[in-house]
């Protein structure tokens, strides 16, 4: 199971019939944002650039298992690189391992409310994140219904081959940052150009954006 956002908006399936308690939760969050449903993007049919992000180390300080908003600081010049690419009209993903539900660290509810708070707070600064896709599973997870083995979750890539699927992402006009090896590989199994994210966030991005223009 994963979650998807466009703009905002929340979006649940498979969980709710899976596991009808956390279904009846999703629908009582879904209930509370209807003011959202205005911002929803429909997928373009041509093939778009796009830049998928991990979230924690990456974008913002990973503290260890961050589900609080308040708790949630951007990393130097991320805020600066992250309105360069919506200028740029490039899609914006964000694609992220949380095995804190699984091992009982936070609760589902606590991660779908800051991934909502951080959408808004970019929104509000023009940059527009345009999917964000977690994976809560673990193979060592405390609480039995998380517990399991899942290509979502990387060094898997099925979270990134379903955004390219949907989106209808260019690959080859289109890069991933992260900061651990696992992010490599999920982006060598897309075929998707990878940096591991260095100090300036804003002047990474600018030089990988001409490169591949360069390029192409």
């Amino acid at each position: 199971w994963f979650e998807t956002i466009k703009h905002g908006i929340l979006f649940k399936f498979n969980l709710a019939i899976a596991f009808p308690t956390f279904g009846r939760i999703l629908n009582s969050l879904m209930l509370l944002t209807p003011w959202l449903s205005s911002r929803l993007i429909t997928p373009s049919l041509s093939k778009k650039t796009a830049v998928f992000l991990d979230r924690d180390g990456t974008i913002n300080y990973d503290n260890g298992y961050t589900h609080k908003f308040s708790e949630f600081k951007f990393r130097p010049y991320v805020l600066k690189g992250l309105k360069y690419l919506s200028k740029k009209k490039y899609l914006i993903f964000i694609v992220t391992n949380q095995a804190g539900i699984a091992k009982g660290k936070f609760k589902l509810t606590d991660l779908l409310k800051l991934h909502k708070q951080l959408v808004t707070y970019l929104e509000k600064r023009n940059i527009y994140i345009s999917d964000i896709k977690f994976c809560p599973y673990h193979p060592k997870a405390l609480i039995k219904a998380y517990k399991k083995k899942s290509g979502y979750r990387k060094p898997g890539n099925l979270m990134i081959k379903q955004i390219v699927k949907k989106w209808k992402v260019n690959i080859k006009k289109s890069f991933m940052l992260g900061d651990r090896n696992s992010d490599k590989l999920a982006a060598k199994k897309s075929n998707l150009y990878y940096e591991h994210v260095k100090d300036n966030f804003y002047n990474q991005i600018k030089k990988i954006d001409k490169k591949i223009a360069s390029n192409y």
